[in-house]
């Protein structure tokens, strides 16, 4: 039960498809009454993908990750394994 909500959840809150979903409830505003909030959730969907294009925040995350560990000069003499996740 867990497994299968979590999936559905995050189907849901992936910013991808949070951004389409917004892009699809502004042009279906466009067409009713509440023409100006269409036009505002468009505007906000367009500077979001327009930040997102632009902005390097992924590398700025991975960076994070990356750098709070030294890298290794010289590999050890002897290796018993490799983990590999």
């Amino acid at each position: 039960m867990f497994f299968t909500l979590s999936k559905v959840l995050w189907f849901v809150a992936d910013p991808g498809n949070l951004l389409l979903t917004a892009l699809v409830v502004g042009v279906a505003l466009l067409a009713t009454r509440w023409r100006r909030g269409g036009q505002r959730l468009l505007a906000v969907v367009a500077l979001a993908a327009v930040f997102v294009a632009v902005v390097p925040a992924g590398r700025w995350l991975v960076g994070v990750l990356e750098d709070r560990f030294p890298a290794i000069d010289e590999p050890p003499a002897r290796v018993d394994g490799i983990v590999v996740l």
